[in-house]
């Protein structure tokens, strides 16, 4: 269902009505003959009840639901030579979804191998089973584990690891300890409409950003700001 038939008005309309100051007309009930729009049953369940299309902003009172944000974090296993694929042993991708980042931000993000789910793992052996964006930069195998944090008996957030490598041998010795705080070289967060709302980046320290707490010192897994980095 499209934000615009909900309102039946056409864009002109719209700003007719906003340049003379009146408020925009609100939402009428939808029919009853309309299909429910269709869920991604592996997603998180905040997600999969979360409303699929986007809030209209001139909306005034939006309703409260659940935000999902998407966490990815890089790790190389050589950080000086991070722009020069070519050179690396591997690399380590970190994806996940949660619906609880302000607490995530407020309390900590914690993840290890202790985060990895049992049993859930595979390799993918083959460079043409790779995803593109993966093989373009010749990589040729890789390790994927799947991965979890339950907190009060509810996911707080869910996703996936892809260990990068040219050779089978390096995933197979793969030592998830070393995947600290301290070697992640690149994280973003991006909020449900894939704008940035958390960036580092180790090369660019200067352009890190916060878009909800600022320069709110966080622990765990979050490579900055750190209390000892606040002035």
């Amino acid at each position: 269902m499209r934000i615009r038939e909900v309102f039946h008005e056409t864009p002109e309309d719209s700003v007719n009505e906003n340049s003379q100051g009146s408020r925009p007309s609100e939402p009428k009930e939808a029919s009853s003959t309309e299909k429910p729009p269709l869920y991604d049953s592996r997603r998180p369940h905040c997600q999969r009840d979360n409303i699929t299309q986007k809030p209209d902003s001139r909306e005034i009172d939006m309703p409260s639901i659940p935000k999902t944000h998407q966490i990815k974090v890089f790790s190389v296993s050589d950080r000086n030579l991070f722009y020069c694929y070519e050179a690396q042993k591997w690399t380590a991708c970190l994806t996940l979804e949660t619906c609880d980042l302000s607490r995530l931000m407020k309390e900590g993000f914690y993840w290890d191998k202790s985060s990895i789910e049992p049993e859930s793992g595979f390799f993918l052996l083959d460079q043409e089973d790779l995803p593109e964006n993966e093989s373009q930069w010749g990589w040729k195998c890789a390790r994927v584990y799947q991965c979890s944090k339950m907190r009060e008996g509810i996911i707080q957030w869910k996703g996936q690891l892809r260990i990068l490598a040219q050779e089978l041998k390096t995933l197979a010795e793969f030592n998830l300890d070393i995947l600290t705080a301290d070697a992640i070289h690149c994280m973003k967060v991006r909020d449900s409409e894939e704008r940035i709302v958390y960036r580092y980046c180790r090369p660019k320290p200067e352009e890190s950003c916060n878009a909800y707490y600022d320069h709110m010192p966080m622990e765990g897994y979050w490579p900055w700001p750190k209390k000892d980095e606040i002035l």
